[in-house]
C-alpha cells in the first residue's frame, strides 16, 4: 500500500466517522420523537376510551 493510498483511506475513514456521528444524532432525535408520540397516542387513547364510556345511552326504566 502506498502512502497516497493510506492517506486516502484515512480521509475516507474520517468522512465515514463524521457521517456516522451525524446519523447517530439523527437517530437519537427520532427516537426521542417516537417516545413522545407514543406517550401522546396513549393519552389520546385514554381520552377516547373515557368518551366512549360516557356515550353509552342509559337503559330505559
Amino acid at each position: 500500500m502506498t502512502d497516497a493510498e493510506a492517506e486516502q483511506l484515512l480521509r475516507d475513514n474520517a468522512t465515514l466517522r463524521a457521517s456516522n456521528a451525524r446519523l447517530s444524532e439523527q437517530v437519537e432525535k427520532l427516537t426521542e420523537q417516537i417516545a413522545k408520540l407514543t406517550d401522546r397516542v396513549g393519552e389520546l387513547l385514554a381520552v377516547a376510551q373515557r368518551k366512549q364510556r360516557k356515550r353509552s345511552p342509559e337503559k330505559p326504566p
